[in-house]
């Protein structure tokens, strides 16, 4: 199995969470620079790298917040799903 990220920091921890706890996980994919770039702008935690390796840290959920101010951000695009 192989993760591969391509829609911004939430979908990079889900992945790991994923790739480090699935036994024929092979190799996971992200761009380098978008980790340690504008992923740090949206949430609170990056993720760790180190040595080419993904980390996780050791908090609940998935390791990361969204930073509060990008839910005020003009260009901020929010969609709810309706409660049933």
């Amino acid at each position: 199995m192989t993760t591969h990220d391509t829609v911004g920091p939430v979908a990079v921890f889900s992945a790991a969470h994923l790739a480090l706890h699935v036994r024929n996980a092979m190799i996971m994919e992200t761009v380098r620079a978008y980790c340690s770039g504008w992923y740090k702008d949206v949430v609170t935690n990056p993720i760790p790298i180190a040595e080419g390796h993904l980390g996780l840290p050791a908090t609940p959920g998935l390791g990361t917040k969204l930073r509060e101010e990008v839910l005020t951000r003009s260009d901020a695009h929010i969609e709810e799903s309706p409660l049933k």
